[in-house]
């Protein structure tokens, strides 16, 4: 059933006794709920009546049409999802089609760049690259009205998996901040180290370390 309601000049879209589309005088249009779109301040909002979540899917002649596929923005059980069903990456553009930010398909978060490069022999999950001063640089600031200041973090712990505690052992690697330069091929060749060692056999809360400069 198609219905025009006179009194609100609303359009509603009905099947099997439920409306499943309805439209106000206001050009918002609401999916899958009876309620009046005056009631919500967007244009478009989307309803599942069931706890299954609501979501949008977005496929094209490249991607197939199935569940499995395209892209879906998805809420469900008060959370929010991003989710790219194909074997491809994610890209946030501004100010028209300049590129901010990826995530590869393999995981990998890009700024800057449009695929991850080697450095030092490792491709890293999350890579900075700029073509400026200000573009190639990160920034973390600490603004609490307390004696506290920013932190760099960098551990180690040997369970293989995350959020666990495994005891490491004498001469782990536990963090390095490693400098590279360009010799006209790659950027592998290393300029200079800073590694931070287990020095000797950890205990419970005694865990010896050693520091380590190199050029």
């Amino acid at each position: 059933r198609i219905k025009y309601d006179n009194s609100d000049n609303s359009l509603t879209f009905r099947t099997v006794g439920a409306d499943r589309l309805r439209i106000d005088s206001n050009g918002r249009v609401v999916i899958g709920h009876s309620q009046a779109s005056t009631n919500y301040g967007k244009l478009l909002h989307i309803h599942n009546s069931a706890s299954a979540g609501a979501s949008l899917h977005l496929t094209d002649s490249t991607t197939g049409t199935s569940n499995s596929d395209g892209f879906e923005i998805v809420t469900h059980s008060q959370a929010a999802y991003l989710v790219q069903r194909e074997n491809s990456h994610m890209i946030f553009m501004t100010n028209g089609t300049n590129e901010r930010l990826r995530i590869h398909s393999s995981g990998r978060l890009i700024i800057g760049h449009t695929a991850t490069y080697a450095v030092a022999g490792h491709y890293p999950v999350l890579q900075l690259s700029g073509t400026t001063y200000n573009g190639a640089t990160l920034g973390i600031i600490n603004n609490a009205n307390d004696a506290t200041g920013a932190y760099i973090q960098l551990s180690k712990q040997r369970s293989g998996s995350p959020a666990g505690a495994t005891i490491v052992q004498n001469d782990d690697l536990v963090g390095n901040i490693t400098f590279t330069a360009a010799d006209g091929t790659d950027l592998t060749s290393r300029i200079a180290e800073i590694k931070g060692m287990v020095d000797g056999t950890p205990g419970s809360n005694d865990v010896p370390g050693r520091i380590m400069f190199s050029t």
